[in-house]
């Protein structure tokens, strides 16, 4: 079996086989009519869950995507470089590239470092505040209400 492709489920059969993945898929969240997914190719993707047509690619993480969360049109997404990447989920100005089924790709989002060991866990607390986990025994919640996008370590 492909370790890329996501199958869409409903009913007691396949509704839709996502396979845009260039690796095996490592996070996966359900967003109301909306599937983000990341991968061990680097790579968050935005699907529209009956249909499994590709609606964006964001590239930003130089290595594989450990975890995510979606929450009120954001993603933040965890990777095994250490960093999290916050990215616009309602935004579909970025013009198709020819990846996927014309998908567009965002490159970037906005990185936030400090973690010193690959990101294992996100969490979307509320509109202005994220936790992450991280193989370095860390725990940090992360401020968006400040303009520095201010850390706090929480748990050393």
């Amino acid at each position: 079996p492909r370790h890329d492709a996501i199958r869409v489920v409903g009913a007691g059969r396949c509704l839709s086989v996502i396979a845009e993945h260039q690796g095996p898929l490592s996070a996966v969240r359900l967003a109301g009519r909306y599937l983000v997914s990341g991968s061990f190719d680097g790579r968050v993707r935005q699907f529209e869950v009956l249909t499994g047509a590709l609606l964006k690619t964001m590239t930003g993480h130089r290595n594989a995507v450990l975890a995510l969360d979606v929450r009120g049109g954001r993603c933040v997404s965890g990777g095994n470089d250490r960093d999290l990447r916050v990215w616009d989920l309602d935004d579909h100005s970025t013009a198709a590239t020819g990846e996927g089924a014309g998908g567009g790709v965002t490159i970037g989002g906005y990185a936030l470092g400090g973690h010193n060991s690959g990101v294992q866990a996100v969490a979307i607390a509320n509109a202005n505040c994220v936790v992450s986990a991280s193989d370095d025994y860390e725990l940090r919640v992360w401020d968006f209400s400040v303009p520095q996008r201010r850390r706090r370590r929480v748990l050393p």
